[in-house]
């Protein structure tokens, strides 16, 4: 895993662990955001670099916005999508049930 997925592991196992959402199951999953974290901040350094429409001529003279800031926003779809499933987002986390949360396996007959 790249330096900078690392970080996030650091930085996020405890906080997750701490909300009851993080069991071993969800390690690869985990590394999975952690490492396309990493990725994700890789293109945004890149994209950083440049003007802020992002635009360049591409080979038969046409305008295209720049290959770093696509690779951005597909890596951010990507984040975005995992952040929701360990409920890292203030909606999701009203979906994410705790692991070690007490269930009630009779609520919806009360």
């Amino acid at each position: 895993m790249p330096d900078e997925g690392k970080k996030a592991w650091k930085h996020l196992v405890p906080q997750l662990e701490g909300c009851g959402v993080l069991t071993e199951i969800d390690e690869h999953a985990l590394q999975m955001y952690c490492s396309t974290y990493a990725r994700w901040r890789a293109a945004e350094r890149e994209v950083d670099g440049l003007e802020l429409l992002s635009i360049e001529m591409g080979e038969k003279g046409y305008v295209q916005q720049s290959p770093c800031v696509v690779v951005a926003q597909k890596y951010f779809a990507q984040l975005k999508g995992m952040m929701t499933e360990f409920g890292m987002t203030p909606s999701s986390r009203t979906r994410v049930q705790a692991a070690n949360a007490e269930i009630d396996e009779f609520a919806e007959f009360d």
